[in-house]
Protein backbone atom coordinates (compact mmCIF):
# COMPACT_ATOMS: atom_id res chain seq x y z
CA UNK A 1 0.00 0.00 0.00
CA UNK A 2 2.95 2.17 0.59
CA UNK A 3 4.35 1.61 -2.76
CA UNK A 4 1.02 2.31 -4.27
CA UNK A 5 0.84 6.08 -2.37
CA UNK A 6 4.37 6.79 -3.60
CA UNK A 7 3.79 5.40 -7.04
CA UNK A 8 0.49 7.64 -6.94
CA UNK A 9 2.05 10.79 -5.72
CA UNK A 10 5.33 10.49 -8.19
CA UNK A 11 2.60 10.49 -11.08
CA UNK A 12 2.51 7.13 -12.09
CA UNK A 13 -1.38 6.62 -12.14
CA UNK A 14 -1.86 4.20 -14.58
CA UNK A 15 0.49 2.28 -12.90
CA UNK A 16 -1.43 2.82 -9.42
CA UNK A 17 -4.75 1.63 -11.02
CA UNK A 18 -3.32 -1.31 -12.70
CA UNK A 19 -1.53 -2.35 -9.33
CA UNK A 20 -5.13 -1.45 -7.27
CA UNK A 21 -7.16 -3.26 -10.11
CA UNK A 22 -4.29 -6.33 -9.53
CA UNK A 23 -4.74 -6.52 -5.87
CA UNK A 24 -8.85 -5.95 -5.98
CA UNK A 25 -9.09 -9.18 -8.76
CA UNK A 26 -6.60 -11.15 -6.23
CA UNK A 27 -9.24 -10.12 -2.95
CA UNK A 28 -12.21 -11.05 -4.93
CA UNK A 29 -10.43 -14.08 -6.10
CA UNK A 30 -9.82 -15.24 -2.79
CA UNK A 31 -13.38 -14.28 -1.43
CA UNK A 32 -14.83 -16.96 -3.80
CA UNK A 33 -12.29 -19.39 -2.91
CA UNK A 34 -13.37 -19.02 0.56
CA UNK A 35 -16.86 -18.76 -0.31
CA UNK A 36 -16.44 -22.10 -2.14
CA UNK A 37 -14.74 -23.98 0.71
CA UNK A 38 -17.17 -22.66 2.92
CA UNK A 39 -20.00 -24.48 1.09
CA UNK A 40 -18.03 -27.65 0.59
CA UNK A 41 -17.61 -27.66 4.36
CA UNK A 42 -21.21 -27.34 5.05
CA UNK A 43 -22.31 -29.90 2.57
CA UNK A 44 -20.22 -32.71 3.74
CA UNK A 45 -21.09 -31.82 6.89
CA UNK A 46 -24.50 -32.12 6.47
CA UNK A 47 -24.38 -35.24 4.64
CA UNK A 48 -22.11 -36.94 6.84
CA UNK A 49 -25.03 -36.01 10.06
CA UNK A 50 -27.76 -37.16 7.61
CA UNK A 51 -26.90 -39.97 5.56
CA UNK A 52 -24.07 -42.51 5.31
CA UNK A 53 -21.61 -41.49 2.32
CA UNK A 54 -18.67 -43.04 0.64
CA UNK A 55 -15.52 -41.11 0.12
CA UNK A 56 -16.14 -41.29 -3.63
CA UNK A 57 -19.08 -39.20 -2.59
CA UNK A 58 -17.21 -37.09 -0.19
CA UNK A 59 -14.66 -36.46 -3.05
CA UNK A 60 -17.68 -35.36 -5.81
CA UNK A 61 -18.78 -33.06 -3.45
CA UNK A 62 -15.07 -31.52 -2.96
CA UNK A 63 -14.72 -31.58 -6.94
CA UNK A 64 -17.90 -29.20 -7.21
CA UNK A 65 -17.06 -26.25 -8.02
CA UNK A 66 -20.34 -24.85 -9.32
CA UNK A 67 -21.49 -22.76 -6.02
CA UNK A 68 -24.91 -22.27 -7.09
CA UNK A 69 -25.02 -26.31 -7.53
CA UNK A 70 -23.98 -26.37 -3.96
CA UNK A 71 -26.28 -23.95 -2.85
CA UNK A 72 -28.70 -26.43 -4.64
CA UNK A 73 -27.66 -29.24 -2.50
CA UNK A 74 -27.49 -27.53 0.70
CA UNK A 75 -31.13 -26.34 -0.03
CA UNK A 76 -32.16 -29.88 -1.04
CA UNK A 77 -30.30 -31.66 2.15
CA UNK A 78 -33.07 -30.00 4.49
CA UNK A 79 -36.09 -30.94 2.79
CA UNK A 80 -38.10 -33.97 4.64
CA UNK A 81 -37.83 -36.30 1.86
CA UNK A 82 -34.25 -35.75 0.87
CA UNK A 83 -32.21 -38.84 -0.03
CA UNK A 84 -28.36 -39.25 -0.34
CA UNK A 85 -29.02 -39.40 -4.12
CA UNK A 86 -31.44 -36.06 -4.36
CA UNK A 87 -28.79 -34.26 -2.49
CA UNK A 88 -26.09 -35.38 -5.06
CA UNK A 89 -27.98 -35.22 -8.03
CA UNK A 90 -28.16 -31.42 -7.24
CA UNK A 91 -24.72 -31.15 -7.72
CA UNK A 92 -24.63 -32.28 -11.54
Amino acid sequence: AALLATLKERGYTEMGKTMISWEEARRQEGLQQGLHEGLVATLLRQVDRKFSVTQAERERIRAASDPEKLQAALDEIIEPAATRESVLKRLE
